[in-house]
């Protein structure tokens, strides 16, 4: 079901709702209703908008450098070192979770 059949099949019912319980269709409700569904509308246009705009990049050969450092300079770590190491790659993802472009995710410090 498409967004605007199942949007219209909604606002069909809601009228009918509201028609059986003995209430005008000009009713506050509905009128609301049919903004809020505008608003929504509107909202899912402009999500789709941005998603069109955004691009996820990521160099794939700094990642494979960015991958090999790691290997390289964790050579010979312990357990604990390593598990250290893990939560600040993680802190790392997550603080650059919001950005598309990646490239300052993978500059080795």
């Amino acid at each position: 079901m498409t967004f605007t059949r199942l949007v219209n099949t909604t606002l069909e019912n809601k009228k009918s709702e509201t028609i059986q319980n003995g209430i005008s269709e000009s009713n506050v409700a509905v009128v609301e209703f049919e903004e809020e569904i505008d608003k929504q509308v509107d909202f899912a246009k402009n999500t789709a908008e941005l998603l069109k705009q955004a691009e996820f990049v990521i160099d794939e050969n700094a990642f494979q450098n960015f991958l090999d450092s790691v290997v390289e300079l964790s050579e010979g770590w312990s357990v604990d070192e390593l598990c250290h190491l893990r939560a600040q790659l993680f802190f790392s993802v997550h603080n650059h979770r919001m950005d598309w472009d990646k490239a300052d995710l993978l500059q080795v410090r």
